[in-house]
């Protein structure tokens, strides 16, 4: 009897720490993020406004319970993403983007995409933005 009370007690034990990590693993990616998006000298906004919605759109599914703000400024203290469109028109966009979080930092190279039997459409935006993410190594 008292190693089968002993094992209940181990694995309510267990399950404790299981929960225990889930709420801190949830608390770690809720932390919140600050996304700003530019343009260089030329770009049409609306380019840069359809590029940083693919990014939020794609930040909301890899980690739906992450709050993510649009502040030029950000907080030193908080995760941050800042996505440079450095040309567009209606069939391409150079694009790249950098981040930091949790103390780390990181880059893409200018990105690229073109098309040349259509005008860019948001499924273009959103392989952009995924494209960047992977290549800026940004921790998901």
């Amino acid at each position: 009897m008292g190693k089968r009370c002993g094992g209940a007690g181990r694995r309510a034990g267990g399950v404790s720490a299981v929960i225990a990590v889930l709420f801190w693993a949830q608390a770690v990616s809720a932390a919140s993020l600050v996304l700003s998006c530019r343009a260089a000298e030329g770009v049409a906004g609306a380019r840069v406004t359809a590029l940083c919605e693919a990014v939020v759109s794609v930040l909301a599914e890899t980690d739906p319970t992450r709050e993510i703000t649009r502040d030029d400024t950000g907080s030193e203290q908080a995760d941050m993403i800042e996505v440079t469109v450095l040309a567009a028109d209606k069939r391409s966009l150079t694009a790249e983007l950098a981040w930091r979080a949790q103390g780390a930092m990181g880059q893409s190279p200018p990105l690229s995409l073109t098309v040349s039997d259509a005008i860019l459409a948001p499924h273009i935006y959103r392989q952009l933005a995924v494209a960047l993410l992977n290549e800026s190594d940004w921790p998901q």
